[in-house]
């Protein structure tokens, strides 16, 4: 008779897998390998993904803060009130108290420079129609324009923005990049630059605009006026950028402003 005492026991107990049971339990290691491997890549790429966009975003966020804050200030004169004149009494609102003030009546003394009453929107060579603006503004405060430092502009020039040098033209070189080529594509840059009548009746209007519903672009023949207008100027900014590792990751973005200086009421 065999007879088994404990030690013999223990070891018969502690036998290993078999060899199915071992090749199943590795199946099963490496499939939850498999799945946590597979997370963690996802959750990579998606974290990956998103700091791509969050730059991307706040390159766009930058841009158009310095296009719509900068083009906000064209026609600023810093004599801006001795553009403002007495309007005939019979035109006056009591209850306005600045209704008795039109805009000045283009002379060489009294009205802004030429300069300060022009935006020109337009384009730079092989690139798309109105994706240049040009504009003037009193930067140093002294009532008078000075070319070398007082005329502004963006462009698109070959997927960069650009910024205008030394009062030069849209179509002119020159112009100092704003964006990084190897990190993002500006496309589909445009100035909507349209000004129109406010309607009031009584002020120096524009003189092609009767109707406060009718627009008209701002282009060389219609900025300045042969005299000074009293309606509203809007330009609308749009554009798209795309990384350039990644042209998945791209933003559209648009924004309306009002130029509100006395030269443009």
């Amino acid at each position: 008779m065999l007879i088994i005492n404990k030690h013999q026991k223990t070891i018969l107990s502690q036998q290993g897998f078999t060899l199915v049971e071992f090749m199943i339990s590795m199946a099963l290691s490496l499939a939850a390998i498999l799945v946590v491997t597979s997370i963690y890549i996802t959750s990579f790429q998606i974290d990956s993904k998103t700091i791509k966009y969050s730059r991307l975003n706040d390159e766009v966020t930058s841009i158009m803060a310095l296009l719509s804050e900068d083009i906000k200030r064209a026609g600023y004169v810093a004599n801006a009130e001795n553009l403002l004149k007495p309007k005939p009494a019979v035109n006056i609102d009591p209850l306005d108290p600045l209704n008795h003030l039109v805009l000045c009546v283009p002379d060489p003394v009294n009205c802004a420079p030429e300069q300060f009453r022009t935006i020109l929107v337009d384009k730079f060579t092989d690139e798309d129609a109105n994706s240049c603006i040009l504009f003037s503004y009193d930067f140093n405060d002294n009532g008078a324009h000075d070319p070398s430092d007082e005329d502004f502009g963006y462009r698109l020039n070959s997927g960069e923005l650009e910024t205008r040098q030394d009062g030069i033209i849209c179509t002119a070189g020159g112009w100092q990049a704003l964006t990084d080529p190897d990190f993002v594509t500006i496309s589909n840059l445009v100035f909507k630059c349209k000004v129109s009548d406010d309607g009031d009746g009584d002020d120096y209007e524009v003189p092609t605009v009767a109707d406060p519903n009718i627009e008209i672009d701002c282009a060389a023949d219609n900025l300045p006026y042969a005299g000074i207008y009293n309606g509203n100027v809007t330009v609308e900014i749009s554009f798209t950028a795309t990384l350039v590792d990644d042209s998945a990751i791209s933003i559209t973005t648009s924004k309306k402003i009002l130029v509100e200086n006395a030269s443009y009421d």
